[in-house]
C-alpha cells in the first residue's frame, strides 16, 4: 500500500499548537485532510513544552496529544509521531534546562520523553508509527559512530515497548548522497524500518529537478529498507501554486515508479503566524501548506486527492525493473582515509546524470550501493554483489570504486554481464582487463567539450570547471563503436569472457552534472542509446522528456508516462486511461509535469 501523507502543525500555533491547542480547529483540520484523500500524518512533539523539566514529561501536553489521537482516529488518519524537536522550520528550539549542553549527552533526558509517550499511546488506534527527530543533523550532531549509537539506543527503547509499529529517524538521509553530517544511513539502517528522504533540492534544469527524488529513493532502497518521500513540497512564496501542482504531481507519481511505499507533502496549512518564531523571521514557512489559512484547498491538494483515487484504483503495484543497474561507490557516503568529500560531490553530480540518461532512454534503472570496508586491515572479500538478471551495470565517472569491486566488476563480465565504465580524471579504477589507456602521468589531456553525432542528431557539450575537470582520456585498444569530431574514439568496447566492457573516454556525466543545463539543451542521453541498442534493449521513447515507467498488479499491467517538462508534450499512446476509464489510441497530449497511467 502507498501511503499519502502530509506534515502535520495545526494552523492554531504550529510548534506552540499543543501550548495553544484547540480542538474545534484541530478537529476541522484532520477532517479536511481525510476529505484530501490523505492517509497519514506526520505530527510532532514540541520539545521544550512536552518536558519543561529534565525527568518529568507535562501531564497536560500528554493529555492534549491523547487528544489529538482520538480526533486523528475519528476523521480515519493514521499518525506517524516524531520526537525531538528539536529543529523546526529555520530554528532549533532547545528545552529551557538544556543549558549547552550535548545533546547526546541528554539520553536519559530523551529516554524519559519517548518512554512516557510511547508506554501511554502504543495502544492508540491512530498511531502507525514512530520517528526519533525531526532533521536531527541541522539540531545536532556529532561523530558517525555516536550518531549511530543513539539511534540503536532510542530505536531500541521503543521497540522494547511496541514492537507492532515502524521506527525511523527523521534525519532526512541526507547522507546517502554525500552529505556527512553523522547521520550514515548505512550504519543505522538495521535500527529504523523504513528510510525516509526529505527533498528540497533546487535545480536550474526542468528534468534533473524532479528526476533527482527518484534516485534518492532507490539509493535509500538499496540500503534493503522500504523508503517513505518523508518530506517534500514547496512554499508558495517560491513558485506559484498552479506550478507547485505540477511538481507534487511528478514527485507522487515518481515516488510510486521508484518503488517508494509513500509519499509526504510538507505541510498540510498555511500559517497566520507573522508575529511568531519562526515565521517571523523566516516568512516563506508560512507558506507551504496545500490548504491556506482560509481553509481553501491549493492546487496541489487537489493533485494529493487526484493521486489518492489513482492508488485507490490501481490497488498493490509494484514497479518493474530493467536489467540495467547504476552502481553507487561507497566513498559517496563513507569516509575513508586520506580521500576528498569534493570526490563525493563530484560523483553525485555524475550519478544523477546517469540516472537521468537512463530515464531518457525509457529505463527503470535499478540502483546497487557498493558495500563499505570494515575496518581490519586486512579484508576477506568484497561484499558487493553484482547479479541477479542485471545485465549491463554503468559506473558513471569512475573516479572511486573498492579494489574488491572493481574485482567483482570484473567477474560480472566474465560471466556474461557489461559493464559501462566511463572516465574522470583521478581515476582508480583499473581496466587494463578489457581497454588499454593511452594517458600521461599527472598530465591531463583536456577538451573544451565533447562534439559528435549519434543517429544524425549533433551532441554538443561544454566541458565544464579548470584543467583536471577538462580531462578526457585516449585509447590504445579495443573496437571503437563512435568517435567525435576529431576522429578521436568516445565509446571503446572489448569482449572479455562471456561479457563485454565499454569505456567512454569523456567524462560526459560529470560534465551533465554540473551543467545548469544538461538535458534542457543536450541530446547526451543517445550516447547511451548506442550502447543500449547494441546489447538489445529497446529504448524508444515519445520525448526525452517523458519518463517511460511500468508498474504490475496481481491482475494488470501499467505503462506509466511522467512529462518533466513544463510545457504540454504530444505523445501516441495505446491503452485504458486508469483515471478516466477510456480507451486511448493514437496521440495524447500530456501537460507540463503531469503523468498519464494506462492499463495495458
Amino acid at each position: 500500500m502507498f501511503l499519502i501523507g502530509l506534515n502535520y502543525w495545526s494552523k492554531g500555533g504550529g510548534p506552540l499548537m499543543w501550548r495553544f491547542f484547540n480542538e474545534e480547529v484541530v478537529d476541522k483540520e484532520l477532517a479536511q485532510i481525510r476529505e484530501l484523500g490523505v492517509d497519514v500524518i506526520r505530527a510532532f512533539v514540541y520539545w521544550p513544552d512536552f518536558q519543561r523539566e529534565p525527568g518529568k514529561i507535562d501531564e497536560e501536553m500528554l493529555r492534549r496529544l491523547g487528544r489529538f489521537l482520538d480526533l486523528a482516529h475519528k476523521h480515519d488518519v493514521g499518525v506517524f509521531l516524531t520526537f525531538v524537536v528539536g529543529h523546526m522550520s529555520g530554528e532549533n528550539w532547545d528545552p529551557q534546562w538544556r543549558g549547552g549542553r550535548d545533546f547526546f549527552e541528554l539520553r536519559n533526558e530523551v529516554k524519559t520523553l519517548m518512554e512516557t509517550v510511547v508506554s501511554r499511546f502504543r495502544g492508540h488506534p491512530a498511531i502507525r508509527g514512530w520517528i526519533l527527530s525531526n532533521e536531527l543533523p541541522i539540531y545536532a550532531t556529532s561523530s558517525e559512530e555516536r550518531v549511530t549509537d543513539w539511534i540503536r539506543e532510542m530505536s531500541s527503547l521503543i521497540k522494547s515497548l511496541d514492537g507492532a509499529h515502524w521506527v525511523s529517524t527523521g534525519d532526512g538521509c541526507w547522507g546517502i548522497m554525500g552529505a556527512f553530517n553523522g547521520f550514515n544511513p548505512y550504519r543505522y539502517r538495521d535500527y529504523v524500518d523504513y528510510m525516509g528522504p526529505h527533498f528540497y533540492t533546487p535545480d536550474t534544469d526542468a528534468f534533473r529537478h524532479t528526476v533527482m527524488p527518484q534516485l534518492i529513493i532507490k539509493a535509500c532502497r538499496g540500503l534493503g529498507k522500504p523508503t517513505i518521500l518523508e518530506e517534500f513540497g514547496a512554499s508558495s512564496t517560491l513558485g506559484s501554486d498552479e506550478h507547485i501542482a505540477g511538481y507534487y504531481r511528478v514527485l507522487l507519481a515518481g515516488s510510486l515508479v521508484s518503488g517508494a511505499v509513500g509519499a509526504w507533502g510538507w505541510c498540510y496549512s498555511d500559517f497566520p503566524l507573522t508575529n511568531q518564531r519562526p515565521y517571523s523571521h523566516h516568512p516563506h514557512e508560512l507558506r507551504f501548506g496545500v490548504t491556506t489559512v482560509n481553509w481553501e484547498v491549493k492546487p496541489q491538494g487537489n493533485e494529493l486527492t487526484r493521486f489518492s483515487r489513482l492508488v485507490s484504483t490501481l490497488g498493490d503495484v509494484e514497479p518493474v525493473e530493467d536489467p540495467v543497474a547504476l552502481l553507487i561507490p561507497s566513498y559517496v557516503y563513507w569516509s575513508y582515509p586520506f580521500t576528498s568529500r569534493d570526490d563525493a560531490r563530484r560523483i553525485s553530480a555524475a550519478l544523477l546524470a546517469s540516472y537521468s540518461m537512463l530515464v531518457q532512454n525509457g529505463l527503470n534503472p535499478r540502483v546497487i550501493i557498493e558495500e563499505p570496508l570494515t575496518d581490519n586491515v586486512l579484508i576477506e572479500g568484497g561484499k558487493t554483489r553484482i547479479g541477479g538478471d542485471v545485465k549491463v551495470l554503468f559506473l558513471p565517472c569512475a573516479l572511486r570504486y573498492l579494489a574488491q569491486t572493481q574485482e567483482e566488476v570484473r567477474r560480472f563480465v566474465e560471466n556474461g554481464g557489461v559493464a559501462v565504465v566511463s572516465y574522470c580524471y583521478g581515476f582508480w579504477m583499473n581496466i587494463d582487463w578489457a581497454i588499454k589507456l593511452d594517458l600521461y602521468y599527472n598530465y591531463p589531456i583536456t577538451a573544451d567539450g565533447l562534439s559528435t553525432v549519434v543517429d544524425g542528431v549533433s551532441i554538443n557539450v561544454p566541458a565544464v570547471g579548470y584543467n583536471y575537470d577538462r580531462a578526457i582520456a585516449r585509447v590504445s585498444g579495443g573496437e571503437v563503436l563512435l568517435k567525435d569530431s576529431m576522429g578521436n574514439p568516445v565509446i571503446a568496447y572489448s569482449n572479455v569472457g562471456a561479457g563485454r566492457v565499454y569505456f567512454i573516454t569523456y567524462p560526459i556525466e560529470y560534465w551533465l552534472g554540473m551543467n545548469p543545463k544538461p538535458f534542457e539543451n543536450h541530446d547526451a542521453h543517445l550516447i547511451y542509446s548506442l550502447i543500449l541498442r547494441r546489447e538489445g534493449f529497446n529504448v524508444q521513447t515519445p520525448s526525452k522528456w517523458v519518463q517511460v515507467a511500468r508498474l504490475k498488479s496481481a491482475r494488470y499491467n501499467y505503462t506509466v508516462y511522467i512529462n518533466h517538462s513544463w510545457s504540454d508534450i504530444k505523445i501516441n499512446v495505446n491503452g485504458i486511461n486508469v483515471e478516466s476509464g477510456k480507451r486511448i489510441n493514437g496521440e495524447y497530449v500530456i501537460k507540463g509535469k503531469d503523468y498519464l497511467v494506462l492499463r495495458t
